[in-house]
């Protein structure tokens, strides 16, 4: 079952151009990134892949301002970032992305709903209330409505991902960035965030994500390869799947091998 490509809605949101990424260790020099050069738009899904050292993480952590680039220039929404500094960076960062680990990184001692208050303690004039209504209406948002004082130890991985999502909505970013997010996951799991991204796609949201998995990137709109830190293509998906539906396939396909046992 697929779902019928989406064009881009809007004009361009992130602008990279010859992007170089050097690291540096006493007399060893490591380029992640040669000269990447790409321009994702409003109402995009976009999937970056790659072997392990193509540069994709790297690449993400320069898109989402967690990283600056050797050489290159790196515009979020026609803003050159190369021109801010620290605390403007930060405020940017802070109102117009949205962040996704595929780790998740909550806070174990920590209620759901605490965790997703997090990056609104750094917003200013964001009262105590207004920070705890926005903190409900985006867990109410991935289905945690009912879990809202439970911590993460006590909710399942994909529960766990549900609340790292609500985390990066409560500041309603236009951009979520999210790295191999479905990657400590189930199949199951796997698809019921994958359908939670997608309905957040046809929200509007702007969606860029790491993935090694082919499937995965399937249910994005386009998918961007590199290889030794260049792209090494960026096509559109002419045909994407329909994560809703292959989740509502899911129990067949899991009682077919059983059944062809049995014969």
């Amino acid at each position: 079952m697929v779902a019928e490509d989406a064009a881009p809605s809007g004009g361009v949101l992130l602008e990279a151009k010859d992007l170089v990424r050097i690291y540096r260790t006493g007399e060893f020099e490591f380029r992640a990134l040669r000269g990447v050069s790409l321009q994702i738009c409003k109402g995009e899904m976009v999937a970056i892949m790659g072997t392990s050292g193509s540069g994709k993480s790297t690449l993400m952590n320069i898109l989402g301002l967690l990283d600056r680039p050797t050489q290159g220039s790196y515009r979020l929404e026609g803003v050159e970032t190369a021109t801010l500094d620290a605390r403007a960076v930060s405020r940017l960062r802070g109102s117009r992305l949205g962040f996704i680990f595929q780790q998740f990184h909550l806070l174990a001692r920590t209620p759901a709903i605490e965790n997703v208050e997090l990056p609104l303690l750094y917003q200013a004039g964001v009262s105590t209330g207004e920070r705890r209504r926005r903190a409900r209406a985006a867990l109410a948002r991935v289905g945690l409505g009912d879990r809202e004082r439970n911590h993460p130890t006590q909710l399942s991985g994909g529960q766990q991902q549900r609340v790292a999502i609500a985390r990066a909505l409560v500041a309603d970013p236009p951009i979520l960035l999210a790295d191999e997010p479905t990657g400590n996951l189930d199949t199951r799991t796997g698809l019921e965030i994958l359908t939670l991204f997608q309905e957040l796609h046809r929200e509007g949201r702007t969606i860029v994500m790491v993935t090694h998995e082919h499937d995965v990137a399937a249910c994005c709109d386009r998918i961007i390869v590199l290889r030794d830190g260049k792209i090494q293509s960026d096509d559109r998906v002419a045909k994407r799947i329909d994560a809703r539906a292959e989740l509502q396939r899911l129990p067949a396909l899991e009682e077919a091998p059983a059944a062809g046992g049995a014969q």
